[in-house]
């Protein structure tokens, strides 16, 4: 198990360098990958034992790389294979939805045969996926694809509070455990961002992440170290946050807020590397 975590959790970490590399430079971009994904949940969840965000986050990771293509001048997407990498990932995790429809949806604005080519791809998987479910319950899909376990738990009046909760409080809060995400929060404020069709599509994902999350009923996630619920969000929060950073740069007060993220990047390292994933009376 540890040895499939930890590459699991490796392979996400390349993958998320790839990403960031739209926005950095390179060795900016290896460096902010190594530094998030060693202090932030990347860590201290998919590397501490084998969960379904493991392979759900590698799947998704390759998609937004496809979904790139459209907005990057790599050549249209290989559509049957970005639908086939969305619904590997809805089968590790269902919460992967919140990224596939954002991604879809790009799809469908900037190429509807690649949507038709992408649904192809997606029935490629879920197909077998289906008869096999229905074979072993008589179900086409179980209760956990279905929603059923969400929607019996779900705590609609308290959304707001559980909101709070996930980013602010002291053992769940994203925000005190990965305080660098902040700043992928804050990325629309900065001007251009919300004009790239890519980070539309991550800002869609954490909305979407965060919402599910906190109509939850078991919204900290049981017994686990951290924000374990929102590891999924670590990633588009840390790609808005490059992509805000890009155009930041060289803004006046540059020097700040280097010594900014610096801080919140050494707080994090120290949390997540340093007790999440190696100290047992974290485990």
């Amino acid at each position: 198990q540890i040895l499939l975590a930890g590459t699991g959790c490796g392979a996400v970490l390349v993958l998320l360098a790839r990403l960031l590399a739209l926005w950095l430079p390179p060795r900016p971009a290896i460096g902010l990958a190594a530094a998030v994904g060693l202090g932030s949940s990347l860590v201290s969840t998919l590397g501490s034992a084998l969960w379904s965000f493991d392979a759900e986050l590698v799947f998704l990771l390759l998609a937004l790389l496809e979904a790139a293509r459209l907005v990057r001048g790599g050549g249209p997407p290989r559509g049957a294979r970005l639908g086939a990498l969305l619904a590997a990932a809805w089968l590790c995790r269902p919460s992967a939805v919140a990224c596939a429809l954002p991604v879809l949806t790009l799809l469908a604005w900037r190429d509807r045969r690649g949507l038709a080519r992408a649904a192809l791809g997606a029935a490629a998987v879920l197909g077998p996926a289906v008869l096999f479910f229905h074979a072993q319950t008589g179900r086409l899909l179980p209760g956990y694809y279905g929603g059923e376990r969400w929607l019996a738990s779900a705590a609609w009046g308290a959304w707001a509070p559980n909101l709070a909760s996930l980013l602010l409080s002291p053992a769940r809060g994203l925000l005190v455990f990965t305080p660098f995400l902040a700043f992928g929060l804050l990325a629309l404020l900065v001007p251009g961002v919300r004009r790239d069709p890519l980070a539309r599509v991550l800002a869609a994902w954490v909305g979407l992440t965060l919402a599910a999350t906190a109509s939850q009923g078991n919204w900290w996630g049981g017994w686990c170290f951290g924000p374990r619920l929102l590891t999924e969000a670590v990633v588009p929060l840390a790609l808005l946050a490059a992509c805000a950073w890009s155009r930041l740069g060289r803004a006046r007060g540059g020097l700040a807020l280097r010594a900014c993220v610096a801080a919140s990047l050494a707080w994090g390292l120290g949390v997540h590397s340093g007790v999440g994933l190696f100290r047992p009376a974290a485990y």
